[in-house]
C-alpha cells in the first residue's frame, strides 16, 4: 500500500462515501488524488469491497428517507418509489404508444418522422 494513501486517509475516505460523498470530492478531502484512489481499487479487492459497501450505506440512506416521506403522506415520494421498487406493478404510462419530438416548429410524433424517412429513401431509390 502507498504511503500516499495509507490506512487513516482511507478510513477518512471511505467515512466520508458513506455519508454520501462523491469519490473525487472524497478523496480530495482525505488528501489524495482520485487517481490514487482508482489504483487502490485496482490493486485491492477488499478495498474495492469496502468502498461499494460505503456508497451502498449512503444510498440506503436516501433509500430510506424517500420511504419516510413516502409514508408520510408525499405523493411525490409515493409514485417514485412504487415506480422503481415495483415496476411490473407501478409504472408511468404518460405518453405510452406516442413518443414526440419538440423544436421550433412544434411537437412531432416520431412514428411521422419515420414514415417521412420512409418515403424519402423511397424516392431517392427511384432515382438511382
Amino acid at each position: 500500500m502507498s504511503v500516499k494513501f495509507d490506512e487513516t486517509k482511507r478510513a477518512k475516505y471511505l467515512a466520508l462515501l458513506r455519508e454520501g460523498g462523491r469519490r473525487g470530492a472524497s478523496a480530495e478531502q482525505a488528501g489524495v488524488s482520485i487517481r490514487t484512489v482508482q489504483r487502490a481499487l485496482g490493486a485491492d479487492r477488499e478495498f474495492a469491497l469496502d468502498v461499494s459497501d460505503a456508497e451502498g450505506r449512503a444510498h440506503e440512506m436516501v433509500e430510506d428517507a424517500l420511504f419516510r416521506r413516502a409514508l408520510d403522506g408525499n405523493i411525490t415520494a409515493q409514485i417514485f418509489y412504487l415506480t422503481n421498487r415495483t415496476p411490473d406493478r407501478w409504472r408511468d404510462r404518460r405518453g405510452m404508444g406516442k413518443l414526440e419530438l419538440s423544436g421550433p416548429g412544434g411537437a412531432v410524433e416520431i412514428a411521422a418522422l419515420r414514415e417521412r424517412g420512409r418515403e424519402l429513401v423511397a424516392r431517392i431509390a427511384e432515382r438511382a
